[in-house]
């Protein structure tokens, strides 16, 4: 559970003012972490919620892990260069700026909260890397989406792709204020080639230790968590392009080699990455007519050949490429990219290469 975007008191919003003796959605998440800035109200309420289900700190974990992958994923495997992470919550180990910037300095990193709180701790702890590009901090709610990303435009050059984070939100936003239509207000907003990752709780894997859990968090914290099973997870996305390996737990979402992910933790992951258009018939920039035909009959030969990996061609800023995804986690070679569908069924068949 992450920090959530609320302001007012009642209805399960935050209050107004600073108050220790209230627990905090954002300090309650920095103590499943390990932080330090937290107080007893906090403490109490997260040591509840962990009684009831132990597992809770190892799903929070796991969504810190998962926000790595995809932020360097996006950076690193998708060129993006530009990042909104919405309700980012305290700052933590792994922060969103550290991550892309890593990969390359040139990433642009704005932080979106509507809680006073969240936003002067970052401000006051959170910095660019050396020579890279400068974090903002802005203030916004998710559930007014049109004005959060008139606010990030400030910032952010929305006709360029842009990585969008809703990692641990929408399980605070309720039915009755659409987090669907949340979903798709962003995805309206990016340009192709950007992205939106989403981590949600749920109560999938145990329903009854999920429900007295939420009730208890419910009970302390004023804000209210609503878990949501994958299939009302999956609505959220609509007609949207869930990409590969689809809505999976957070630490089954593409784990690097190093890593073994275990049980599948409390919090679904959803990544929603919006084509590149293709480029026009005639282009010099990929197939057309009978070529395009030609390419189809291959691609569908290689997903013969290796059923194990889901096989397709996407377009990319430097031109078309053709991916091979693993349908198992525990398939080697995982994931493979390469510029011609040649090149990429001999790496995942050495054995085919001719002799030299």
């Amino acid at each position: 559970m992450n920090a959530a975007n609320t302001t007012n008191p009642g209805s399960g919003h935050l209050p107004a003012r600073f108050d220790p003796n209230v627990a905090h959605p954002a300090r309650v998440y920095a103590f499943w972490l390990g932080g330090k800035d937290h107080y007893p109200a906090d403490r109490a309420a997260g040591r509840e919620v962990a009684r009831l289900r132990p597992q809770v700190v190892s799903a929070a974990r796991a969504n810190r892990g998962f926000g790595c992958r995809v932020t360097g994923w996006a950076a690193g495997g998708l060129g993006i260069r530009q990042f909104l992470d919405v309700g980012a919550g305290l700052p933590a180990p792994g922060p969103t700026h550290e991550t892309a910037q890593k990969v390359n300095p040139a990433c642009r990193v704005a932080y979106v909260d509507n809680d006073p709180l969240v936003l002067a701790h970052g401000r006051a702890l959170l910095t660019a890397r050396p020579g890279a590009e400068p974090c903002a901090y802005l203030h916004g709610d998710v559930r007014d989406p049109d004005a959060l990303i008139e606010r990030a435009g400030t910032v952010l050059d929305f006709t360029k792709p842009v990585a969008v984070l809703l990692l641990a939100l929408l399980q605070f936003v309720s039915d009755a204020e659409d987090p669907a239509g949340i979903v798709t207000r962003f995805a309206a907003a990016l340009a192709p080639g950007s992205l939106l990752a989403i981590s949600h709780l749920t109560g999938d894997f145990a329903p009854q230790a999920i429900t007295d859990s939420a009730n208890a968090y419910n009970a302390r914290v004023p804000i209210q968590v609503h878990p949501r099973s994958r299939d009302q997870i999956t609505a959220l996305c609509g007609a949207l392009p869930i990409a590969y390996p689809g809505i999976v737990a957070v630490n089954h979402w593409m784990p690097s080699l190093r890593e073994t992910p275990g049980p599948p933790v409390d919090l679904h992951a959803a990544v929603i990455r919006l084509p590149r258009p293709e480029p026009a018939p005639g282009s010099t920039a990929g197939p057309a007519g009978a070529d395009r035909a030609g390419e189809a009959a291959a691609l569908e030969q290689a997903a013969v050949r290796f059923p194990g990996h889901h096989i397709t061609r996407q377009h990319t800023g430097a031109g078309p490429a053709y991916v091979a995804q693993a349908r198992d986690l525990a398939t080697s070679p995982y994931v493979v990219m390469t510029s011609s569908l040649a090149d990429l069924c001999a790496r995942l068949d050495p054995d085919s290469l001719p002799a030299t």
